[in-house]
């Protein structure tokens, strides 16, 4: 189906950093396809900052949850007189928005019970697939079949200055420099601690490294444990917000993390990735035939289990410190670090 006369675009992903980044490859196709149009992007505040300076964007519209605030947002998105809504969220929230704004085309995706807001229904692939070209099923659908993009994350100059303060007492000349985000909002993602312990000595000892290790809201204490368990000194992050974040892993070499959103900053900035799976798909949340990114996993047979808890973390439990090593070599080998 192709579409006509959109003067107005409204993206919504609500929430999460790393759904928010994997949806910045629309932001590029669209502005490319419709480079007049106005292009809005609705989210919270928690992810605000992942699209703050994206040329591509016109406004970013915050929303909050409180159902006054949701009523006056609703008033607000109709008052704007969108041509073309893409909701990639699909949850209620999500939906409801989309079906009051009274925007000529409303596309979101087949999900059960949120059908009715739209009036292009997008039918998911049940294939598992790069989160990327899933969101982009949905141009596809309106008739934009541009090539995938890169995901877009831009650091303020102000960013690199905080990182370049933060590391100039702390940073070797000549080291190589392996950041590590060991956290994950599910603990069913979390590789253990003292595998990331063991994998940060060595890589300190034998490959002429610093390690800095990464934290989030309510994580200090965890990246502070694993310190403690070294026998070598790593770097702490200072903390951050999200540009500073960004800037701070753009000087990395290599990134080593769960499946979180420090890995999806580290893509973004063009930062090399090794991710450990688990209960997550890598399929869905790795880019493809990138050999910057690499994915390592068990090869039990509950993996991709999407389990938020677990009491056994045999997936994790079997990526042992000597199978992410060697990943980390190979690495810094194309990197032409070692």
């Amino acid at each position: 189906m192709e579409i006509r006369n959109i003067n107005k675009i409204l993206i919504i992903q609500l929430r999460r950093i790393g759904d928010v980044l994997l949806t910045t490859p629309v932001i590029e196709s669209l502005r490319e396809r419709f480079p007049e149009s106005q292009i809005d992007f609705l989210v919270e505040r928690s992810a605000y900052d992942v699209l703050t300076g994206n040329p591509y964007l016109n406004n970013i519209i915050l929303s909050n949850k409180s159902f006054f605030e949701q009523i006056k947002l609703i008033k607000r998105i109709r008052k704007e007189r969108y041509s073309l809504i893409l909701d990639f969220l699909g949850n209620p929230r999500s939906a409801w928005i989309t079906f009051f704004s009274a925007a000529r085309y409303r596309v979101g995706f087949d999900f059960p019970g949120r059908k009715f807001a739209y009036n292009i229904c997008v039918k998911r692939d049940t294939e598992p697939k790069y989160l990327v070209d899933f969101k982009l099923d949905a141009l596809r659908t309106i008739g934009i079949t541009s090539p995938r993009k890169k995901t877009f994350f831009h650091i303020p100059d102000d960013a690199k200055v905080f990182r370049n303060d933060s590391l100039g007492k702390y940073l070797i000349e000549d080291k190589i420099l392996i950041g590590m985000a060991p956290n994950s909002r599910r603990k069913a993602r979390i590789w253990l601690k003292e595998y990331f312990t063991q994998l940060a000595d060595r890589l300190i000892d034998k490959y002429n490294s610093q390690v800095i290790l990464f934290w989030g809201p309510g994580e200090k204490e965890s990246v502070e444990e694993i310190a403690s368990l070294m026998k070598n000194n790593p770097i702490i992050s200072p903390p951050t917000d999200l540009k500073q974040l960004a800037a701070l892993i753009d000087r990395c070499d290599v990134m080593i993390t769960n499946d979180n959103g420090p890995k999806h900053i580290a893509v973004s900035v063009g930062t090399p990735t090794l991710t450990i799976y688990g209960p997550t798909n890598s399929k869905t949340w790795n880019p493809p035939d990138e050999a910057f990114h690499v994915a390592v996993e068990s090869d039990v047979d509950c993996l991709g289990c999407n389990k938020q808890e677990c009491e056994t973390m045999e997936c994790m439990k079997n990526v042992t410190p000597d199978m992410v090593e060697n990943v980390v070599v190979e690495l810094l080998k194309i990197k032409g670090k070692v």
